[in-house]
């Protein structure tokens, strides 16, 4: 199942957390995922982490790869860098497809 990133959009900021909406191209069917970067202070260092809604998660639970790729992209838009879109981040494997019944559009 080819993985597609079709955009990434900022939503909002509240406080320590800034939300981003991803639409996600599986084959050609479009999700959408709700993807949060949170800010933590450590030792007053500021560490940005990356919490993705459940849907996301059941769906690459499996694959690190894909996950990580769309991880990436986040941090890129969070970081205000430039991203040409959509962009291809791979396959899902066969023994790694997805519980539709996870997905809401």
């Amino acid at each position: 199942m080819k993985v597609t990133v079709k955009s990434i959009i900022p939503l909002s900021q509240d406080n320590n957390i800034k939300r981003f909406l991803a639409i996600i191209l599986l084959n050609d069917e479009e999700h959408k995922f709700n993807l949060d970067v949170e800010t933590y202070c450590i030792d007053k260092q500021p560490i940005q982490g990356f919490v993705p809604d459940l849907p996301f998660t059941e769906i690459f639970k499996h694959d690190i790869g894909l996950h990580s790729a769309v991880c990436r992209l986040v941090f890129t838009v969070y970081n205000e860098e430039p991203v040409k879109f959509p962009c291809f981040i791979g396959e899902l494997e066969p023994e790694k497809q997805i519980n539709y019944s996870v997905l809401k559009n």
